[in-house]
């Protein structure tokens, strides 16, 4: 079960005030709602999604001070240095063995490079995916800000994409994606397979053209880029 799909700052036209947009509030809300689906249900598994449109889960797999943690665009907390320091502990739970953290990256991400594989997979790493117990990648190097997770927990990479066209074949945030979850054996899921909306953005019928599926819903967006891609790409997965 998700808890909440890509969280980004929350920002009331009328005042202009945000919501408390930081790393407290998302633990204090996301802990709450996973006690009570645990309580309801023990055997469920529960999906936790990262700061910045899903990009951001390091204050929780390196155990930073949620008080003082870093995360783009959050909600400064004034006191932060005043306050006693605030840690989130998956251990501590219950529901520790049913929580898993999802990430998602797209290339018009405001603050992560997405230009460079090797830069890539070091963002990745720091920013959730060293939760699976992999090595840092070299380009940590660089970055340095590649700490080792506290605990390792599943993640997955629950949303990218890009247009379904001839240009799926040389971009280089796909390529890099492909290549760091059949490395790593990370499970993914593309946006979208649906080819058209009912109603999006006050639009009836609107066609999605990064989706897999056309839209009429009845075969594919682009052909060349299922038989070439996505089926090596699954297969890959699987070690054919």
């Amino acid at each position: 079960m998700s808890l909440r799909n890509e969280l980004r700052r929350a920002i009331n036209t009328t005042t202009g005030v945000t919501q408390d947009y930081n790393w407290v509030t998302l633990v204090g809300n996301n802990t709450a709602a996973t006690d009570a689906i645990h309580n309801v249900n023990p055997n469920i598994l529960v999906t936790w999604s990262g700061m910045q449109y899903d990009q951001d889960l390091s204050a929780l797999t390196t155990g930073l001070n949620l008080n003082t943690a870093p995360a783009y665009k959050a909600d400064a907390i004034r006191d932060r240095y005043r306050r006693e320091p605030l840690y989130f502990n998956l251990s501590d739970h219950a529901w520790a063995n049913k929580v898993v953290y999802e990430l998602h990256l797209y290339s018009m991400s405001e603050d992560l490079d997405t230009g460079e594989c090797p830069i890539i997979e070091a963002e990745l790493y720091r920013n959730g995916f060293n939760a699976l117990g992999i090595d840092a990648p070299a380009a940590c190097n660089i970055t340095n800000d590649c700490a080792p997770a506290v605990r390792q927990t599943p993640v997955i990479l629950s949303e990218f994409g890009s247009a379904q066209d001839a240009t799926l074949f040389n971009d280089t945030l796909q390529g890099c994606l492909r290549n760091f979850t059949t490395a790593h054996n990370i499970s993914w899921a593309v946006w979208s397979l649906a080819g058209s909306y009912r109603i999006r953005s006050g639009a009836q019928g609107v066609g999605d053209t990064w989706a897999l599926g056309n839209y009429d819903w009845n075969g594919w967006n682009f052909e060349d880029g299922i038989e070439d891609w996505w089926k090596p790409w699954v297969a890959a997965m699987f070690g054919r």
